[in-house]
């Protein structure tokens, strides 16, 4: 396999990376399963949360990593007998005829999901910055008219 990005020849540096990946997907595909995530990659993952801002860090690394709707086939399940084999027969053909369809519509939703998950994300930016700016004011008129700060307490740290 030779890969070409560009111009430049990128095999040996790509290469064995696309290869590692096509693999997992093929076992994955083979198997009929969804492929598995990481420990990163599961809501437990925001137990571990030390603040607020920390906390919608890894949410919205979960939301990014998860968006997305995956097309990979699957096993169809059927009851046990002659009919219900006939039934997966037919489930299985239909799946095969109408998955283009499928693909396209999950595509559609993918970029729809991500989209949303953008929008998120620039308005927790945006919510984060007007608290930053509304701090510093806050500490320069506290500072101006000689009034001690007092400790602020998260709500996280509070329900502790």
């Amino acid at each position: 396999m030779r890969l070409w990005i560009a111009g430049q020849e990128r095999s040996a540096d790509l290469g064995p990376g696309i290869v590692r990946e096509a693999r997992a997907l093929d076992a994955a595909h083979r198997s009929q399963v969804m492929p598995s995530f990481g420990p990163d990659y599961r809501a437990e993952y925001l137990k571990e949360s030390r603040s607020e801002s920390d906390y919608e860090k890894r949410l919205f690394t979960l939301i990014r990593n998860r968006y997305g709707i995956a097309s990979v086939s699957f096993a169809i399940p059927r009851k046990p007998g002659f009919v219900w084999a006939l039934m997966g027969v037919v489930r299985r053909f239909l799946w095969k005829l109408l998955r283009y369809q499928h693909d396209r519509m999950a595509f559609q939703q993918n970029l729809i999901n991500l989209q949303t998950v953008n929008a998120l994300r620039w308005a927790l930016d945006a919510k984060t910055l007007d608290i930053q700016r509304l701090e510093e004011r806050l500490a320069a008129l506290e500072r101006r008219n000689d009034i001690p700060a007092p400790a602020l307490e998260t709500p996280h740290a509070a329900s502790h």
